[in-house]
């Protein structure tokens, strides 16, 4: 395993920035390899975040492509695919992975899934709806320039076009185990296995380790909803 290669990890933020708090946390927590994460921001907060990373030397934001809410169905897919492009043009590390603001890591990882992008184009949490999910996946900055893909190309949802390309031109790629999604898309909840006590989420392993929790919906979740996951996964970083 080599530890010197470089880890992008690309966050969409949008509203709610204790969800990036703890996204940073947990990344600063969990990652060993050397990396640095790049907040797009997506809803008019760009200076708070500005101010609240300006002394983290790993966390660079930029301003997102069109700040604000769309107006229109699909607009939001075609929004947070422009914002992870921007991310990924301001950065220039061997890896890439795009990770969800409403999602934190559970344990260290890097060593059991990097090597699996030796063989596979990109690696996922979720397949359903007939794509591979941008809440974490992960891929070779080399591969995708190869191929000339590029995330701003929405089909369906923000990493659509990558999984598209990867299924017409039979690349291999590995979807991780989900307590809410089978392989296949199915939905299967087991979130009475979660590590986090909440109602809802996902929980991804890697050798059937736990090692990412996404809640999902995190602009559109309640305030109760909201504070509940703020207070399971601060509690969480803290313990552990």
């Amino acid at each position: 395993m080599n530890h010197s290669t470089m880890i992008d990890f690309l966050i969409v933020s949008f509203k709610r920035i204790e969800y990036i708090e703890l996204a940073v946390h947990s990344i600063h927590k969990y990652v060993n390899n050397p990396y640095k994460i790049t907040v797009i921001d997506n809803g008019n907060e760009v200076q708070e975040l500005t101010d609240l990373f300006k002394d983290d030397d790993l966390v660079d934001v930029i301003k997102g492509p069109q700040n604000g809410i769309w107006e229109k169905p699909g607009d939001g897919s075609k929004n947070h695919s422009a914002a992870l492009t921007m991310g990924m043009e301001h950065t220039e590390g061997e890896y890439i992975c795009f990770f969800d603001y409403d999602a934190i890591f559970l344990n260290e990882w890097v060593e059991d899934v990097l090597p699996l992008l030796d063989e596979a184009f990109f690696v996922s949490n979720r397949f359903d709806r007939g794509i591979a999910r941008e809440m974490f996946m992960i891929f070779k900055r080399k591969e995708f320039k190869k191929h000339n893909l590029n995330p701003d190309v929405s089909h369906v949802d923000s990493a659509g076009n990558i999984t598209k390309y990867a299924t017409e031109n039979d690349l291999p790629y590995m979807i991780l185990g989900n307590s809410c999604f089978n392989s296949d898309g199915n939905f299967n909840r087991k979130a009475e296995l979660h590590l986090l006590d909440l109602p809802h989420g996902e929980q991804v392993y890697i050798n059937d380790t736990p090692f990412f929790y996404h809640y999902g919906r995190g602009a559109t979740r309640d305030e109760e909803t909201y504070q509940k996951w703020i207070d399971e996964a601060k509690k969480y970083l803290e313990i552990t």
